[in-house]
């Protein structure tokens, strides 16, 4: 890791990117260029409050001293995984348990006094980071829907040029959408979603999409599909529903579309038909023209992108209304997207 000495009179935010398994941390300026990025590693016992605002404190540390002439940080971004309110408190993080009632904000602004905090949930960090240092500033819109793609299904709203949260702070939570009309079934078990419910788009268009679509029956010849994913259909015990998610990854399936195989085509035109269901239902309320598609899996985009007009056909889009409506692909590298989205909240948030 190497920082940059001459970084003239821009602004400077340091970006936090807090998950399960680490943690990233960078700097960005106001022309949306990253100075330097490092990653922390997490240990299942280094998963508490304490020792992560000690990593992380120390890495803002370092870079507020990198800088010349005693130039410091202009504000420090934390993308959280979980649901936060507005005051930065952790309500629930299914992969960060042991913060839920902490105040992530409160925490490292006691650590750093000086400097302005702010937090969010990361599907939020990231749709500032497309508003302020992505697309948005080719589109020049005030409004924007963006969505993450990536392990689950989240994404944040833009009115106005500003993060909309609502009242407490839990506004984008788009991945519960319910797009599939009977339950998700496993065999004979019916599959939850984390919020209880099943049929939601986080499990139709997370990470093991795939998988639970090929469950679901959509597949003619599944046979011919298990065989090109490397798994011997005769032997059914080696491929359960754990065994399909890791054979039928977004990079496989889109390996074999690059190949020519129909059936991954057919299940990547799904893919994008249900994100286009779920996109649909939250323009009826939002009425925002221009959707953003980012996280890992938008690298795909071109796979799914005519699936998600079906989708909103579907779900009963008039063609005036749906000629309007403009799907982009993020423009942010997916690798350093939470760094970004997280330095796009400290620079909103200064005066």
């Amino acid at each position: 890791m190497s920082f940059g000495s001459d970084i003239g009179l821009s602004g400077v935010y340091a970006g936090i990117d807090i998950c399960g398994n680490g943690i990233k941390i960078g700097t960005v300026d106001d022309e949306g260029a990253l100075l330097e990025a490092d990653y922390i590693p997490l240990t299942e016992e280094q998963r508490t409050p304490e020792y992560i605002a000690d990593r992380v404190a120390e890495g803002i540390e370092e870079r507020s001293q990198a800088f010349s002439e005693g130039k410091d940080l202009d504000g420090v971004g934390i993308g959280f995984p979980g649901f936060l309110d507005k005051s930065g408190c952790v309500v629930l993080s299914p992969n960060l348990p042991a913060f839920n009632g902490v105040n992530v904000q409160k925490l490292f602004q006691e650590r750093f006094p000086r400097l302005t905090i702010t937090a969010a949930k990361v599907s939020n960090a990231n749709a500032m980071g497309e508003y302020r240092f992505g697309i948005g500033r080719r589109l020049e819109a005030e409004n924007l829907l963006v969505y993450t793609l990536g392990a689950g299904v989240d994404a944040g709203i833009i009115i106005g040029g500003k993060l909309f949260v609502g009242d407490r702070g839990f506004a984008g939570d788009l991945g519960h959408v319910k797009v599939f009309e009977s339950s998700v079934y496993l065999k004979d078990q019916e599959i939850q979603c984390m919020c209880s419910r099943s049929g939601c788009v986080e499990q139709i268009c997370g990470e093991t999409a795939f998988a639970t679509m090929f469950w679901q029956q959509e597949v003619d010849d599944p046979r011919d599909l298990m065989q090109k994913c490397g798994l011997d259909p005769l032997k059914t015990s080696s491929w359960g529903y754990k065994a399909l998610a890791s054979a039928m990854t977004p990079e496989t399936m889109s390996q074999l579309t690059r190949d020519g195989n129909v059936t991954a085509l057919h299940l990547w035109h799904r893919y994008g038909f249900y994100l286009g269901k779920a996109i649909g239902a939250a323009l009826h309320t939002l009425a925002i023209d221009s959707i953003v598609i980012g996280g890992r899996i938008a690298r795909f985009f071109n796979l799914f992108e005519t699936g998600i007009r079906e989708g909103l056909v579907h779900d009963g889009f008039p063609p005036a209304r749906l000629d309007a409506i403009r799907i982009y692909k993020g423009e942010i590298d997916s690798r350093h997207a939470e760094i970004f989205g997280a330095a796009a909240l400290a620079a909103a948030s200064q005066p």
